[in-house]
């Protein structure tokens, strides 16, 4: 007998399933479509030498599509079609991007991750009409908190303050450690009174 319980995951798993076969039916079709397209604009030829790589997100499902003809001379007598669930890879992927972009005590942004954004900023400031702000933080006798305490301790108040810094901006703003115990906040598409005001907001 089956409990309830046990079913109940089993409807779950099912339904993971049934959501990924619908997805990857859709994709094929749409492969179909595409390499009609090709035949359309060039029947035969060197369209189809390609190889088509098509990463799609739908329902938390990556999928990467490779398309090619088979050939005898130029005529095109079929196409192959290749769908790979490459999910795991994507989130891999993900998890490498974050550690390379973030402070590992605090888990905001690291140095090298903050000055690329500011640098994107600059130059987009200098081609349109926006506005951003930059906020220099430090705290303030924090050697004396190391040598008092101990750098457990002066570890442990970085982490909370890189928490404090997180929750008091928007999520379009980019929280950063700078080096030891400075931070840096970019704030796009904020005027120098929104950017006073915030740091006030955090002084406080």
């Amino acid at each position: 007998m089956i409990k309830g319980k046990r079913l109940f995951k089993i409807f779950l798993l099912l339904n993971r399933k049934g959501v990924k076969l619908i997805v990857l039916g859709s994709l094929f079709l749409f492969c179909i479509f595409i390499a009609w397209l090709m035949d359309q604009y060039d029947p035969g030829g060197n369209a189809y030498t390609h190889i088509f790589y098509l990463p799609v997100i739908i329902c938390s499902v990556w999928v990467e599509i490779l398309i090619s003809p088979i050939l005898i001379d130029t005529t095109c007598i079929g196409t192959v079609f290749l769908c790979t669930d490459i999910t795991e890879r994507k989130k891999t992927e993900e998890v490498i991007v974050e550690a390379i972009h973030k402070d590992d005590l605090t888990g905001l942004y690291n140095r090298r991750y903050i000055d690329k954004m500011m640098d994107f900023y600059i130059a987009k400031s200098l081609t349109s009409e926006i506005s951003f702000t930059i906020l220099m933080l430090d705290i303030d006798f924090f050697k004396k908190v190391n040598d008092t305490f101990g750098h457990p301790t002066g570890d442990l108040v970085l982490s909370k303050i890189g928490e404090i810094l997180k929750e008091s901006v928007r999520n379009t703003d980019y929280v950063g450690r700078f080096g030891g115990e400075e931070f840096m906040i970019l704030l796009p598409d904020t005027n120098v009174f929104g950017g006073i005001s915030l740091a006030e907001k955090i002084r406080m």
